[in-house]
């Protein structure tokens, strides 16, 4: 996969161009699926980035990340679990209190009980 020519950019941007790039060509070479980066995730700001796998209209798989501050990682995370749909990913910076933060993410998905089943949250 060609990553492009080097760009003076944060490293929030370069995540989110090599998250969106590698779930782009995972989504549609290995499950011929509908990927759309960004748009159904008109919420974010510039700084983070969304992703959502489609199959025959239906959402299969929705990815936003979470970085900066916690009220960040919160609407990032409200966002991702408003999306009805099997497997779903987010991805977060941690670099203080880590504890704290899983706390948080922890009381996130319990406000929805439908889909905290199978959730694991791990550092």
């Amino acid at each position: 996969m060609d990553t492009g020519a080097f760009e003076a950019t944060d490293r929030r941007r370069c995540w989110n161009k090599t998250l969106r790039a590698v779930l782009t060509v995972m989504g549609k070479e290995n499950r011929n699926l509908s990927v759309t980066g960004h748009n159904p995730f008109t919420g974010l700001q510039h700084e983070q980035s969304g992703l959502l796998w489609e199959r025959e209209g239906s959402a299969v798989f929705a990815m936003t990340t979470g970085w900066g501050d916690r009220r960040e990682l919160q609407s990032s995370l409200e966002l991702l679990e408003s999306f009805k749909c099997p497997e779903k990913l987010s991805i977060y910076s941690c670099s203080k209190w880590r504890e704290a933060v899983h706390d948080q993410i922890e009381g996130t998905l319990l406000r929805y009980p439908i889909t905290s089943k199978g959730n694991n949250i791990s550092s």
